[in-house]
């Protein structure tokens, strides 16, 4: 084991936070390692914590979505319709799809956030009024509101696993 690296991540609820501590030591070769129980630690680039609320996650992807959302805004009046959906398509909802099978479980709050910012990409890919109604430009779109991908996801990821389809 590298004991810079290996660290204990403990799952608790907020309850249970204050009556629990860890102490891990590894017996390896000749000595003991005590590995360091943090807060927080990164998984496969998903911020876990010990509450595994994925506050840190979502502020992240929040983030990266705004920076690039941007850069869509800079670059839109040169981009025809179709492409600015393929900039969405290709830069900004792979960072949303990406494991949301698991950080999608966060607070309504986060998903709210996350929500927010596919609007603004629709209204900057449609060059729309901030106070465009968002339904009419994710029909013109053709999207769906991001939780509603997300339960969707969730649920393909079910029916793959009860036939056989994922690895456990």
């Amino acid at each position: 084991l590298n004991e810079k690296k290996t660290k204990v991540l403990t799952i608790t609820g907020k309850r249970l936070a204050s009556k629990t501590s860890v102490n891990l030591s590894v017996k390896a070769g000749n000595g003991a390692i005590t590995l360091d129980n943090v807060p927080s630690a990164t998984l496969l680039g998903h911020n876990l914590d010990s509450e595994l609320s994925f506050d840190g996650h979502v502020e992240k992807i929040c983030k990266k979505v705004a920076s690039r959302i941007a850069i869509l805004r800079k670059i839109r009046s040169f981009l025809p319709l179709a492409q600015g959906k393929q900039f969405y398509d290709a830069l900004i909802q792979p960072i949303f799809n990406y494991g949301s099978a698991v950080w999608s479980v966060c607070n309504n709050e986060s998903l709210y956030r996350i929500f927010k910012l596919q609007k603004r990409a629709a209204r900057v890919i449609l060059f729309a009024e901030p106070r465009a109604p968002s339904v009419e430009l994710f029909n013109r779109l053709g999207w769906i509101p991001i939780y509603e991908h997300f339960r969707i996801s969730k649920c393909a990821l079910v029916h793959k696993r009860i036939h056989g389809n994922v690895p456990l």
